[in-house]
């Protein structure tokens, strides 16, 4: 699930055509099939098909499709843009099909024409534009773009939304599709918050480009897949015992927040560390106690807050900040780990405060530490940015520059590593988004760290089965019912998913 430019797939599509061997209008047949097969999954037959080609492979493919619907006893209606002397190679082979099945009235528009009336159960094709735009779409294909938009109609989009940029936004006018196909590989598009109310519901279906070449282009992002995550899980072995699998500590809460330390605690609990031990304010004591009898208590100095952790060097990893809060003596606990402490860390919540708070210590944070904001963390932290594909490339590269594993959150999360290699996480929901979620995530990473992955591992992994248990709540009993607690009993169902 690498992620590739728009150029570099041209690219790929260009080196399938002379290695396979196969011809270009071969694989647009072979392209135009995969979308018959997901519009057939979707659509039946008692919708009328309305397809609009533009003069490129985009619109080829669209009348490759055309043809394939109403050999399947779709009713298929083709409004193709500009005329015929214009359009690429492969679309005017495909229209020449087309007319050799005269049953599909092809109407040719212009910027004069009358635009047609869409009218329910009519679906809308959208195959004006493909991947290769880099300027706002103008002229008769901003309008019928706008036009399309207009109407009641469900559109389905051929490989991206028509408009959109593959590589960031949209750029003016851009088709707000309700499906849409993409062949082999996802575009960066499509992880942008921005591009989600054109995108709908997008998939991604291979239509036989050649992957070993494209395993040798360089790339930047990749999404997480079961394979990335199973490629570095740790089997057990029968003769393990608690002490294989490292102490965690989680220092977190203070008056009012013992809350945060017990999802915390018991979510590293459940993601195999041998041994938990909360550090938290004195009078969270009885709190852990009665909520986690499998965890330790090392209790703080202070009655109402974290201040001081005694002997650290006594813990494989440390996960610092849900509910800790930014009082001074907090701020010199954090800074005296980072001192102190030459394990694995992972920083949440106030922790990431306190960072914002004393931008000097970031250059005191130990290589290889795992921050996890959410946007309005990373940007007190960082500074602010105008759009998400800015914060991500900031994530990036103060991530290169600090030497740490930077976690946003979000809907899709993002995940750079020291060298600015950026994974993106896929899977989850809407219903997370509630309190207590990121503690719990920061539990699963400290978890993990203490077993031994190394911290990016620990981080895609922990982000990886933090949401794949989300999506088993959801499923289950809603994304309005869930709550952190439901994730961290989901996950010994999530860890079964990548353990077989």
């Amino acid at each position: 699930m690498r992620i590739y430019s728009s150029n570099q797939l041209k690219a790929i599509d260009a080196y399938t055509i002379e290695h396979e061997p196969v011809s270009s209008v071969d694989l647009m047949e072979r392209a135009a099939e995969v979308l018959l097969s997901a519009f057939t999954g979707i659509f039946d037959r008692n919708n009328s098909v309305v397809i609009y080609a533009g003069r490129g492979n985009n619109g080829g493919d669209a009348l490759a499709l055309a043809r394939l619907l109403f050999l399947s006893h779709y009713e298929v209606v083709v409004y193709l843009v500009d005329g015929t002397n214009r359009l690429s190679d492969d679309a005017t082979i495909n229209l020449e099909r087309l007319h050799g099945l005269p049953e599909i009235p092809v109407h040719i528009l212009s910027a004069q024409s009358l635009l047609p009336v869409h009218q329910a159960p009519q679906v809308i094709i959208d195959g004006l534009l493909g991947l290769g735009l880099n300027r706002p779409a103008e002229g008769l294909y901003a309008k019928l773009i706008n036009h399309i938009n207009s109407s009641p109609v469900p559109v389905f989009s051929i490989d991206i939304p028509s408009g959109m940029n593959a590589d960031g936004y949209g750029m003016g006018a851009v088709i707000s599709a309700n499906v849409t196909v993409s062949f082999q590989f996802p575009k960066y598009a499509f992880l942008l918050p921005e591009n989600e109310r054109c995108l709908g519901n997008w998939m991604v279906l291979p239509i036989g480009l050649h992957t070993d070449f494209a395993s040798s282009l360089p790339v930047d992002y990749e999404i997480i897949d079961p394979k990335l995550v199973k490629s570095t899980y740790r089997y057990r072995s029968r003769f393990a015992h608690k002490g294989t699998f490292g102490h965690t500590l989680i220092v977190a809460g203070s008056y009012g927040k013992i809350g945060a330390a017990v999802l915390a605690t018991k979510a590293a609990l459940r993601s195999g560390a041998g041994l938990v031990t909360a550090h938290v304010p004195q009078k969270g004591m009885d709190t852990i106690h009665s909520a986690i009898p499998e965890a330790m208590v090392q209790p703080d100095r202070s009655e109402i807050m974290v201040s001081k952790v005694d002997h650290p060097e006594r813990f494989s990893a440390i996960g610092f900040g849900p509910g800790v809060g930014t009082k001074p003596n907090t701020i010199l606990c954090l800074a005296d780990l980072f001192d102190n402490y030459k394990g694995p860390l992972v920083i949440d919540a106030d922790g990431l405060n306190i960072l914002a708070e004393r931008p000097d210590l970031l250059n005191r944070l130990p290589h290889g530490t795992v921050l996890t904001p959410h946007p309005k963390e990373f940007d007190r932290m960082f500074g602010s940015t105008r759009t998400h594909l800015e914060r991500i490339e900031l994530q990036r590269t103060m991530a290169k520059q600090y030497g740490v594993i930077i976690v946003l959150k979000g809907g899709y999360t993002s995940i750079a590593d020291e060298k600015g290699y950026c994974y993106f996480n896929i899977l989850g929901n809407a219903g997370m988004a509630t309190g207590g979620m990121g503690d719990a995530l920061t539990g699963i990473i400290a978890g993990l760290l203490g077993q031994g992955y190394a911290p990016v591992h620990a981080a895609i992994t922990a982000v990886y089965l933090h949401a794949y248990a989300g999506d088993i709540c959801a499923k289950s009993n809603g994304q309005e019912f869930l709550v952190a607690s439901d994730v961290i009993n989901a996950l010994g169902q999530a860890f079964i998913s990548i353990s077989q």
